[in-house]
């Protein structure tokens, strides 16, 4: 097998969660388990080039692919629960793209105007929308740290005092998001994961309920 393969493999068995087991296209099985309980999943690849796909593309990629019928699975419930909670495991073992692995370069250039800085970039290569990426917000408002609130402030907002619109995305929650809707300037979020989530706990019908409750305040 080639070396997306063994990438693929190799970083699903740190994911600490559940059970999974992917039946290749030759039909070898590989079972991979954590450490941890979880959904015991199952996934059928039906052709060798969706492991490079999934790696670069992430999880709008993995839909596609889904959809298309290269991937398929007879648990898609236990499937879709199983990489949710592994989904924070996923995007630090696989750096899911070419383009977003650029953006984190820029990202962490080494200054303290660095955020502020990407939106001059977004701004020189001609773009009319930056995305937030809020895993660092979403774990700092899990541990009561309110200070990045002010921070996210800015940067929202310097970005639209320079005709930028604002999207934002990752690890939003019905716990974070309330506090996302406060700082206000979002156009868009994108939220998907944790719907699945709380669609396990509370059926999906409720769960939109909640999250358009939410965001209308």
């Amino acid at each position: 097998m080639n070396f997306w393969y063994k990438l693929f493999i190799d970083g699903s068995k740190k994911f600490p969660f559940g059970s999974i087991e992917i039946e290749l296209p030759n039909g070898v099985i590989e079972k991979i388990k954590g450490h941890s309980k979880g959904p015991h999943a199952f996934l059928k690849i039906n052709d060798n080039f969706v492991f490079k796909e999934i790696i670069q593309g992430g999880s709008v990629k993995f839909a596609e692919l889904f959809m298309s019928q290269r991937l398929s699975s007879n648990k898609l419930t236990d499937l879709m629960h199983y990489f949710a909670m592994n989904n924070d495991q996923a995007e630090s073992t696989f750096k899911i793209s070419i383009f977003k692995y650029i953006l984190n370069k820029i990202s962490h250039l080494k200054n303290k105007n660095t955020n502020l800085d990407a939106i001059d970039y977004a701004l020189k290569v001609g773009a009319n929308t930056i995305e937030i990426h809020t895993g660092e917000f979403s774990k700092l408002i899990d541990l009561n740290n309110l200070a990045i609130n002010t921070k996210l402030e800015e940067l929202i907002y310097t970005a639209k005092d320079k005709n930028l619109m604002v999207n934002a995305g990752h690890d939003l929650n019905l716990i974070n998001l309330p506090h996302l809707v406060k700082i206000g300037g979002v156009n868009e979020v994108s939220i998907g994961h944790a719907i699945v989530v709380d669609a396990l706990n509370y059926g999906f019908e409720d769960t939109i309920k909640r999250y358009i409750g939410v965001i209308k305040g």
